[in-house]
């Protein structure tokens, strides 16, 4: 499976398939017969699940403003963005094997299953399989998981525990949520700000982030502008920031169009993010700093049973 970005919305015309499976051939074949005996245009099949039945749509490109109504069909539209995709060569051997391929697809966590499932035939040797992706249904799922795992880490720490150094060089479990609470409010901010259209993959930096942040050996020194500050830290004033960040950080990422660009902003290493990258850019740092949390958490458990053997 792949990633396949469509980076304009494609109109597409045809008809519903009366009789599916069965009638599929024959729209395709009936579609065929109105355009030009030499035509070269890719064919759609766009089908979805309506009452418990599969609707079928047989269609091909409009070339022309208007071409839909010329030929008495429905105009429909695929829109832009990022697909999971399978391509299937000598397709016509395969016709067998589509529904497993895209209900292998429709198992995919980040595809958005209420979305039609689509077929662009190519040519007569190449067609592709594809499920768009939920960008905001991922992007929310994986915020609220990460972050919960952050309070709950949070809250098993004592108050005392908050402000004690588990280990030389280190800081303090309030000073690591502090550093996060001001880390991803700022990324919040930048998520709600100036916002332009995106000419890339909207998830094309993931991975990079992903590799970086969960590599636990690459040290970096936090900028100064997010650095916690010394002093003792009120583990519910933590808690209660952690909360009310969380609801906002999720609000925007369900509601927002995650596609696009975060224009005002350029970070380090990375630069100008898209909005469905910054979420990630949040997630991987926090599950970064929770990996430190859970460490300090063990550096205290142990000192305290060393203290209890002596």
């Amino acid at each position: 499976m792949e990633k396949y970005h469509l980076s304009h919305h494609v109109k597409v015309f045809g008809r519903p398939v009366d009789t599916f499976p069965e009638g599929i051939n024959e729209a395709f074949q009936s579609l065929m017969k109105m355009l030009p005996h030499d035509d070269e245009r890719p064919y759609y099949g766009l089908s979805e699940c309506v009452n418990g039945n599969i609707k079928y749509v047989a269609a091909a490109l409009e070339t022309f403003e208007g071409e839909a109504e010329a030929h008495h069909c429905e105009r429909y539209l695929i829109p832009a963005g990022s697909y999971i995709s399978v391509s299937l060569t000598d397709w016509r051997q395969k016709l067998q094997q589509i529904r497993g391929v895209f209900e292998s697809i429709m198992k995919e966590d980040i595809v958005d299953r209420n979305s039609p499932a689509i077929e662009i035939y190519k040519n007569d040797r190449e067609m592709l399989c594809m499920v768009k992706i939920d960008y905001a249904m991922h992007a929310s799922r994986e915020l609220d998981a990460t972050l919960t795992k952050l309070t709950d880490l949070a809250s098993s720490f004592t108050e005392q525990e908050m402000n004690d150094v588990p280990f030389e060089g280190s800081w303090t479990p309030g000073q690591l949520i502090r550093h996060l609470i001001i880390s991803n409010s700022g990324l919040g901010r930048i998520l709600n700000g100036a916002a332009t259209e995106t000419e890339r993959a909207p998830d094309e930096m993931m991975e990079t982030m992903k590799k970086d942040f969960l590599d636990f050996s690459w040290k970096v020194k936090a900028a100064e502008r997010v650095q916690p500050g010394d002093k003792r830290f009120e583990k519910e004033r933590l808690l209660e920031s952690l909360g009310n960040i969380k609801k906002d950080l999720l609000q925007s990422a369900q509601n927002l169009d995650l596609t696009k660009t975060c224009s005002g902003v350029e970070l380090p290493r990375y630069g100008t993010l898209t909005r469905y990258e910054v979420v990630f850019f949040i997630v991987y740092h926090t599950e970064r700093h929770v990996h430190q949390l859970s460490n300090m958490k063990k550096a205290m458990k142990d000192t305290r049973l060393s203290g209890e053997v002596k």
